[in-house]
């Protein structure tokens, strides 16, 4: 027998904080998105100028753990404020990072161990914060990898609301930076930034984003209103080697699976999702990879096709990494909120260069 259905089904974004290269708060960032504006900036790397997103208000010049701090430190200052004014509850903290913040040599970021030093430092620091400043912390875990880390993250959160002692709310803070000036180097060497000569490579940027999210059962999420998160897929690619560049053409197989999944786990028909947010930037690698997996699915549906408008904040913002996911739905709930956007049914998805894709569905409605 199927155990019975878990009474909380879904998570509501109650508040976000978003820093961007497009500004350094929430309010900000999303109307300078939904205006279409871009903040591109030059940066010389060997000689070269490349095309950059960078946050400079919030990070500066600082580079490393520095800059990824103070990237941390934007979403989570406005966010700690908030919480200070909400009745005290015992809330899981969650942290999504760059790959290099662990110190674990791993194929995927489902390989980094909750064990790995670093990440338990990271995890140790936060929880540290919140009791210094008087907020109960049911737990903390901090999870390092691509663009696909908000998801594992988030994947996460469901499974500890199944627990005994479920947190009352979760709180999930995500930054990384690819315009670092060892990240850059390090990408400009490896040929994954966009230049002239390389219309697969990408814009590189930085993010970082803190959602406070509180428990919604199933019957009651239209009824709540808001913008409401499902459960996530993570879908690893077959093999470990990175999907681009490679010479191999790509069939978009773990993109498939994990839209797969996550529409299964929403309960969701492809056909009723309105849009579709994802990392895509116009690239070629991405662009064929999305067309033959989201083809698939949508020859499968039914017959009823599928005519979802794309989103892709990655053509305003560049790429971020691990900040993904976070971004993706702090930008969700604002255009929704601030009725800048009719998103309705959504579906959010990434793909990794590593291989890895993730996919999550959301719902924003009118309470």
């Amino acid at each position: 027998m199927a155990p019975p259905p878990h009474p909380a089904q879904a998570l509501r974004i109650e508040h976000a904080t978003l820093s961007t290269s497009l500004g350094d708060d929430w309010l900000t960032s999303v109307v300078a998105f939904s205006a279409q504006r871009k903040q591109f900036r030059y940066r010389e790397v060997d000689g070269v100028k490349l095309l950059t997103a960078p946050a400079d208000d919030v990070a500066g010049p600082t580079r490393g753990r520095d800059r990824l701090n103070a990237l941390i430190r934007a979403a989570w200052r406005p966010m700690m404020a908030h919480l200070h004014a909400l009745p005290q509850v015992p809330t899981l903290y969650l942290l999504a990072l760059p790959a290099w913040a662990s110190t674990t040599t791993a194929a995927t970021s489902r390989d980094l161990s909750r064990d790995d030093p670093a990440l338990q430092a990271f995890g140790q620091d936060l929880g540290h914060a919140c009791r210094q400043a008087g907020l109960p912390v049911h737990g903390t875990r901090a999870f390092a990898g691509g663009a696909e880390t908000c998801h594992r993250a988030l994947a996460h959160a469901f499974l500890a609301l199944r627990h005994d002692s479920p947190p009352a709310q979760v709180v999930l803070l995500a930054a990384d930076s690819l315009c670092d000036q060892d990240v850059l180097l390090r990408d400009w060497r490896a040929e994954r930034i966009y230049a002239r000569n390389n219309s697969s490579g990408w814009v590189p940027g930085e993010a970082a984003a803190a959602l406070l999210l509180q428990p919604v059962a199933a019957a009651e999420r239209k009824r709540a209103g808001g913008t409401v998160l499902h459960t996530p897929a993570v879908a690893d690619a077959p093999e470990a080697s990175p999907r681009w560049p490679s010479q191999r053409a790509g069939d978009g197989r773990a993109l498939e699976q994990a839209v797969q999944a996550a529409l299964q786990a929403a309960g969701l028909p492809l056909h009723d999702v309105r849009q579709h947010i994802s990392d895509s930037d116009g690239s070629p690698w991405r662009q064929e990879d999305m067309a033959a997996a989201l083809g698939r699915l949508s020859a499968s549906d039914s017959g009823h096709g599928w005519r979802a408008g794309p989103l892709q904040p990655a053509e305003l913002l560049g790429q971020l990494g691990a900040a993904w996911g976070a971004v993706q739905w702090a930008l969700a709930a604002g255009l929704h909120r601030h009725g800048l956007m009719d998103v309705g049914q959504a579906l959010c998805s990434t793909q990794d260069i590593a291989g890895p894709c993730s996919a999550g569905a959301i719902e924003c409605a009118a309470a």
